[in-house]
């Protein structure tokens, strides 16, 4: 039942009229051979000017990445960087500068025998704002008790998924103001809106599960200024998505 919800809020998201939505479900495409190296549409705003552009090999890993629980970091000519944590450590962490409040970030990644890794963004003192969530059966986005109100909206959202290990798959997360909305292979779908994500990201980090001598693999790593909402955000997919997660929860 749940998953037939999510794939309810990705039809609705779509630019068809529901009721043809219906009628012809979206199937989700086929994987990549490799990391995705093309822009994937996003689903709420426009994309605005390119602020990173990361592949993830070793000049980029070596200068733009620093990391607190460095881990084992493996480049791999055109398929980024593949990751392991050192035994007796904590899971691979490391962080670059972000710079930005609203953005758009897409990022490919794959799940090689570990299961679970964190985008997210840290404020100027490397303290935690938020992250998406990543393992090969769920998709969460939320923020942390340092910003925000209501500690209720701390976890924003949150969906079942099906990600295959050994597959690569593209994260596209979206930012604007109080909105946000994470996509994975244009197929699952979580959204929020809440105060204080709308704080400036200083730093942006990923980590990945503390599993010695298996991997995740990470690459093509960019990041947007966010641009306006898309006009069919502001006239329709928005009322449809906040409908829809009124009925979930």
């Amino acid at each position: 039942m749940l998953r037939s919800c999510q794939r309810f809020l990705l039809l609705v998201l779509c630019c068809l009229p529901l009721p043809a939505l219906a009628a012809v479900p979206k199937k989700a495409p086929p994987p990549p051979p490799g990391p995705e190296a093309m822009e994937i549409k996003t689903l709420m705003v426009e994309r605005g000017k390119l602020m990173i552009d990361n592949p993830m090999n070793q000049h980029s890993m070596d200068d733009d990445w620093r990391g607190f629980q460095p881990g084992k970091w493996q480049c791999e000519d055109g398929q980024g960087v593949k990751v392991t944590a050192v035994p007796g450590d904590h899971g691979p962490y490391r962080i670059r500068h972000f710079d930005l409040t609203d953005f758009v970030l897409q990022v490919s990644f794959m799940f090689d025998g570990v299961d679970e890794l964190n985008f997210g963004f840290d404020n100027d003192g490397g303290q935690h704002l938020m992250g998406c969530h990543l393992s090969p059966d769920s998709i969460a986005i939320g923020r942390t008790p340092l910003i925000g109100k209501d500690r209720k909206d701390d976890a924003m959202d949150h969906a079942t998924c099906k990600l295959e290990r050994g597959v690569w798959h593209t994260l596209v997360w979206e930012c604007k103001g109080q909105e946000m909305m994470a996509c994975v292979d244009q197929q699952w779908v979580v959204y929020g809106h809440t105060d204080g994500i709308d704080c400036y990201k200083t730093y942006t980090a990923f980590s990945t599960g503390a599993v010695p001598g298996k991997f995740i693999h990470v690459a093509n790593y960019r990041a947007w200024q966010a641009g306006a909402f898309t006009a069919e955000w502001e006239t329709k997919k928005r009322a449809r998505v906040v409908e829809y997660k009124s009925k979930k929860h």
